[in-house]
């Protein structure tokens, strides 16, 4: 439930991951447009190419209310790649979120899962993503890119 669809006139756009009830996180690259209402996300999907309602019990959509790109987001480096997502209503299904690492299991070189709808092979951009939510292991680099 913490891995969202980003929509973008109503079309998958990139991943995003539930903060709170009615907050999440993305990367800055994926707002293009001006305003808000060109944007909502798709909670509870596990695949973005049925119906929700066959997807599952607590699939939703909701609009996005509000973005806030990160102040010093830098397009040609790709530092600070990050957004915040208001809501427009709070997630229907919900429990209780879970915590924030503490920075005890973060050290370069320790796995961590990521998910989302990428593109399944280096180099190919989205073109072959899947319609499935799929996930991968990936060691953390350390904050030099190592």
């Amino acid at each position: 439930p913490f891995v969202l669809s980003l929509r973008e006139y109503g079309s998958h756009k990139c991943g995003a991951g539930l903060l709170a009830s009615r907050w999440a996180l993305t990367a800055a690259h994926c707002i293009t447009a001006r305003v808000a209402t060109s944007y909502s996300v798709d909670v509870y999907r596990h695949d973005i190419g049925v119906s929700a309602a066959v997807d599952h019990r607590c699939a939703e959509t909701i609009a996005v209310e509000a973005f806030h790109v990160y102040p010093q987001y830098d397009k040609v480096t790709f530092n600070g790649d990050a957004a915040l997502l208001r809501l427009a209503t709070p997630v229907r299904c919900s429990f209780p979120m879970l915590a924030l690492d503490d920075g005890g299991s973060s050290a370069p070189g320790t796995l961590a899962t990521v998910a989302g709808w990428g593109s399944l092979a280096e180099g190919d951009f989205g073109y072959s993503a899947p319609s499935r939510l799929r996930y991968v292991m990936l060691p953390i680099l350390d904050s030099a890119g190592g």
